[in-house]
């Protein structure tokens, strides 16, 4: 069983390509596992406005323990970067999504790409 993730579970998923941005490092003192999960998270509730999957698939998709998940989740609530739904639980998952913190810091980068003054962002 283990960690891995099965290509056919990647339901709800934009697969292809990301944009991995390195401002939430700085901007959150986050680690890259929280930025991963962030950046999954983020992913995965565009289509239904909540990420509904359980900690272990949602570990399996990074590569990490359900109790680093489950760490991560917590690290991530404790800087309101997270934000769940009134039922936070349904059927066995979490519904969550990032908050408008998050939002807030991925629009400024994107404006700035989309000026072309990137380098006035990182600097």
């Amino acid at each position: 069983m283990g960690n891995h993730f099965n290509i056919d579970d990647l339901e709800g998923l934009e697969v292809g390509y990301g944009r991995f941005y390195w401002a939430p490092f700085k901007e959150f003192d986050l680690r890259s596992d929280h930025v991963v999960l962030m950046t999954l998270i983020q992913s995965l509730s565009k289509r239904r406005g909540f990420c509904y999957m359980s900690k272990p698939k949602l570990a399996g998709y990074i590569n990490v323990s359900v109790p680093t998940v489950y760490r991560i989740i917590r690290d991530l609530t404790e800087k309101e970067l997270l934000e769940f739904g009134e039922d936070k639980w349904f059927k066995g998952v979490i519904k969550m999504r990032p908050s408008p913190k998050w939002f807030e810091l991925i629009e400024r980068i994107e404006e700035c790409y989309a000026s072309k003054k990137v380098d006035e962002f990182y600097h």
